[in-house]
């Protein structure tokens, strides 16, 4: 993480000293800008504000309205780096599996769900990745979902799970499409979160791994 440090002291009519701070940086490619005065007299932080990616505050602005009223700043910093680094790992695998299933993931990995698709919330494409065989008329679609929550202390809590999607439910006569997310589950447990894709999409797709 890079960062640059400003502070810049002002009087107040009661003589007391307002210090206004400025920090600013960069970790795992997301930016970071924080604005805050302290008051000298109470030594507690007043104004807090931060600003961050377009992309970041769409997934965390909850987070970021939590600590800029509660004024916690390292409650901040604990989330915000945790976060960075967790979407790192999940852009990275995201563009692994585009890679590697490109034929399943081209022409849909722009695509956005709409909320009665699906039991999960997501904020999208960052979070998102589907699968579907365009090469066939009638495809189940396979949807990875890669939430990041912040708790307002800052811990973060991923939220992985993967549905399917059948166009016509009666081709699915043994109902395997209701049972993936159990059994995705259970298979990061054993296998990790990218295995686990790997098997489901073996299993639907007949795809080899």
């Amino acid at each position: 993480m890079s960062t640059s440090f400003e502070q810049t002291l002002d009087t107040l009519a009661d003589e007391y000293s307002l210090i206004k701070y400025n920090i600013s940086g960069v970790t795992y490619d997301f930016y970071f800008e924080v604005e805050f005065d302290v008051n000298e007299h109470e030594l507690c932080i007043i104004n807090l504000k931060v600003k961050v990616n377009p992309s970041c505050r769409r997934e965390i602005g909850d987070f970021i309205e939590s600590v800029e009223l509660a004024r916690n700043l390292h409650a901040f910093f604990k989330g915000f780096i945790e976060y960075a680094r967790l979407n790192h790992q999940r852009t990275l695998l995201f563009n692994a599996l585009r890679e590697k299933y490109s034929r399943l993931t081209n022409s849909l990995q722009r695509n956005y769900l709409k909320s009665k698709d699906t039991k999960a919330n997501f904020v999208g494409t960052n979070s998102i990745l589907k699968f579907s065989d365009n090469c066939q008329k009638i495809s189940p679609e396979l949807i990875l979902l890669w939430n990041l929550n912040i708790t307002p202390s800052g811990h973060v809590q991923p939220d992985v799970q993967l549905f399917a999607q059948m166009p016509r439910r009666k081709l699915d006569e043994y109902q395997l499409i209701d049972q993936i997310p159990h059994i995705f589950h259970k298979l990061v447990e054993l296998k990790g979160v990218q295995i686990a894709v790997e098997i489901s999409i073996q299993s639907i797709f007949g795809i080899e791994i």
